[in-house]
């Protein structure tokens, strides 16, 4: 049935029932019934949530180019310790968690020195020697996007966002 169709059907009926008794009680009750229906439109509309829509993930830099300019975004900050045998990096428990997060989403996160980052120790007030996780985008839409999606995904924390020059590629 239409709404405007249903909305008439109710008002005849609210006419019919209301007008067939001298109560005034029962007239004044079927007119409230009939101003209380909601057209099906406004039915749908209240009863319908808003559609969630799917975060959107852009496309990180995969090969940065040594002294380049991008925009960081720092995931985890931690641990300078470097085991001197195999020159691997120890790196900290939330290094390690965002770098698994975010590959979740399809992303390798670098882990380096800040100070490979030029920049992004100044502006996230990181000593130069901190080991930090981050994603590198072309641009601040791109970065801030990810920001977005990220935190909206997996109520991800993060450092920050800054732009950079990279060193430390070779």
């Amino acid at each position: 049935m239409h709404a405007s169709a249903s909305v008439l059907t109710s008002a005849l009926l609210v006419l019919v029932v209301g007008g067939c008794t001298s109560d005034p009680v029962a007239r004044e009750s079927a007119a409230v019934i009939q101003t209380e229906q909601p057209s099906a439109e406004q039915a749908r509309r209240t009863t319908m949530p808003a559609p969630l829509r799917d975060p959107v993930f852009p496309d990180a830099v995969s090969e940065p180019q040594h002294g380049a300019t991008y925009v960081a975004v720092v995931l985890a900050a931690g641990s300078t310790d470097e085991i001197e045998t195999t020159d691997e990096i120890e790196t900290t428990d939330e290094i390690e968690t965002a770098v698994a997060s975010v590959k979740e989403y399809g992303y390798d996160a670098g882990v380096g020195s800040v100070g490979c980052l030029q920049g992004a120790d100044e502006v996230l007030d990181l000593d130069s020697e901190v080991l930090v996780a981050s994603l590198l985008f072309a641009d601040h839409r791109a970065a801030r996007s990810f920001a977005d999606a990220y935190v909206e995904a997996e109520d991800g924390l993060m450092v920050g966002r800054v732009a950079v020059k990279t060193y430390c590629l070779d």
